[in-house]
Formats: structure tokens, sequence, C-alpha cells
């Protein structure tokens, strides 16, 4: 069972902030489906957990490993 913690839903600045990159590039990458993200009205949020995800794979594929 995921913590609530995880569930917590980021605005694209703050992941953007987590993550070192431009809020930009976090609503490019939402848009295209790169990092997976909910649309509340108009704005787009990130569930805390699926940054996590993103992160252990990008690390897992710099290392040369796969699932």
């Amino acid at each position: 069972m995921m913590a609530m913690e995880d569930e917590k839903l980021l605005k694209p600045k703050e992941a953007a902030e987590i993550l070192n990159v431009s809020p930009v590039t976090i609503r490019y990458w939402l848009r295209t489906g790169k990092l997976p993200g909910v649309k509340v009205s108009n704005m787009w949020r990130v569930r805390k957990s699926d940054l996590k995800k993103m992160i252990f794979d990008v690390n897992q594929s710099w290392h040369g490993q796969t699932k």
C-alpha cells in the first residue's frame, strides 16, 4: 500500500524543482505522456509516486539495467 505522501499531487513548478528542470519541461512531458499526470480543471498535477517512478526508471536506464 502506498503512503499518503506518495499520493500527494504536485504542481508542475514543484515537480520541476525536484528534478531541477524547467516547469515548461514538466508541462511538455505531461502533454507528450513521458510523465503521467492528472488534469484538475485546466491545471496539470503530478503524483509524487509517478515522479519517484520516473526518477527510478531513468536511474535504471543510466546504469544499463532493465526491468
